[in-house]
């Protein structure tokens, strides 16, 4: 999912409404912290169940405070927490980015003070694709310990 400046869901910002589920993706979502969060008026917060039709929220099974009806994340919701934001990059800026990550990780394997050295790298995600533009790159990287140090190898003994 990608937002861009501008958006609104539930005539709400989409960009504050997704920080606002990245803060409170596993907690409980009600009108009062929409108050704080999203600095609108009650009867702005109250639009609750517009994101409820939006599949955004549901109604949490417990209620904490009978005063206050609480909801909670879905997983569109958590979906939109998690959204881009950022502009696509160009194949070609992606691919420089890429170039100089590998350089960066010849330099590091090649110094023996480091704990840690880069045992495999893995390029994932829309750089996969034939896409001339690419929502982001998607690296993954596994470190190897370089040495055990004396309580490891020990197993714990002094």
């Amino acid at each position: 999912m990608r937002l861009n400046r501008g958006d609104r869901i539930a005539g709400v910002d989409g960009l504050q409404l997704r920080r606002y589920f990245q803060r409170f993706g596993s907690g409980q979502v009600n009108y009062a912290t929409v108050m704080d969060e999203l600095s609108v008026t009650k009867r702005q917060a109250e639009k609750l169940p517009e994101l409820l039709k939006l599949e955004m929220i549901s109604l949490c099974e417990f209620q904490h405070d009978k005063k206050m009806v609480s909801y909670q994340t879905t997983i569109r919701g958590n979906a939109l927490g998690m959204a881009k934001a950022g502009k696509p990059v160009t194949r070609a800026s992606a691919e420089e980015v890429l170039r100089k990550f590998l350089d960066r990780v010849r330099l590091v394997n090649g110094r023996q003070e480091l704990a840690h050295s880069v045992e495999s790298v893995v390029v994932f995600g829309s750089y996969l694709s034939d896409a001339k533009r690419l929502n982001d790159l998607d690296i993954a990287v596994e470190l190897r310990a370089k040495w055990h140090d004396a309580i490891s190898t020990n197993s714990g003994r002094f």
